[in-house]
């Protein structure tokens, strides 16, 4: 595995965040695995805003509690459910925390239940018979206190993951549309050709992804009007206009809808 660089390693080096890409077979489900480890004396705990992407995570946190939108999360392994709007982390104290982050789909090649169970939720790992990683990480971490924890879950996962189904590629294939498209397209455009219905296609897209196709465009599509924003890469106005928004009070309403701030407030929150 090699480090992978990029915006959020470097505005997260205050807290010893690294960033590792996963063995190349797991990639197609894996975007990346992380760790933190640092002392956070602070009278006011660090917040990072943490945006919907349609992915979803496995947390193992050895250090203070995290904190999610003003809440203690005092589960030590769990399950970070897929997600729909922006969320407040906040960390101060002893950090040291592993994260696995999922591709949008990628997460049910490695649990048996439906992902829209979880759907904006923190689940602990033993109330989804996943207790296995957290003992076995937690053994590694005291018997090889100067090893590489990340590579270790790498070894692990590349251990159970599930045999691809010819639905995940169906699913694989939807999600690749919306993404080129941005969100934009209609799900009846981006599905005509799959060979299966609407309905079984949302079905088959609940149970891999945790939400609708038309969830995931519409999350895939503030994404991208929020990076342009973030990057200024454009106008105020033209962002709304290159997303795909009809008019400027939709554009806000819809990123209000999902960040939690309208866009003006986001850009105030970054600055």
């Amino acid at each position: 595995m090699q480090s992978k660089k990029d915006t959020l390693v470097d505005r997260l080096t205050y807290v010893g965040f690294r960033q590792v890409s996963p063995s190349i077979s797991l990639q197609p489900y894996i975007q990346c695995y992380w760790q933190i480890q640092s002392e956070l004396a602070l009278a006011t705990p660090s917040t990072e805003l943490m945006h919907p992407d349609g992915g979803m995570g496995i947390i193992l946190n050895f250090g203070d509690p995290l904190i999610y939108d003003g809440e203690e999360i005092n589960t030590i392994g769990f399950m970070d459910g897929i997600h729909t709007k922006t969320r407040q982390l906040s960390m101060t104290g002893h950090i040291d925390a592993i994260g696995i982050r999922f591709n949008p789909g990628g997460a049910s090649h490695f649990l048996s239940i439906p992902l829209f169970e979880i759907q904006n939720s923190n689940i602990d790992l033993n109330d989804l018979a996943q207790s296995q990683l957290l003992e076995l990480c937690h053994e590694e971490k005291e018997r090889n206190p100067e090893g590489d924890i990340l590579n270790f879950i790498d070894n692990f996962l590349l251990g159970i993951r599930n045999t691809p189904l010819r639905s995940d590629v169906l699913i694989q294939t939807v999600i690749d549309r919306i993404k080129i498209n941005q969100g934009n397209a209609l799900i009846a455009e981006t599905i005509q050709d799959i060979g299966k219905s609407h309905r079984q296609i949302e079905r088959l897209f609940k149970r891999c992804v945790g939400m609708t196709p038309k969830k995931y465009a519409r999350i895939i599509r503030v994404e991208n009007a929020r990076k342009q924003l973030k990057n200024k890469s454009c106008s105020y106005t033209e962002v709304g206009e290159f997303a795909g928004f009809y008019d400027q009070a939709h554009f806000i309403k819809e990123f209000k809808s999902i960040i939690g701030l309208s866009p003006t407030d986001y850009l105030k929150f970054k600055q």
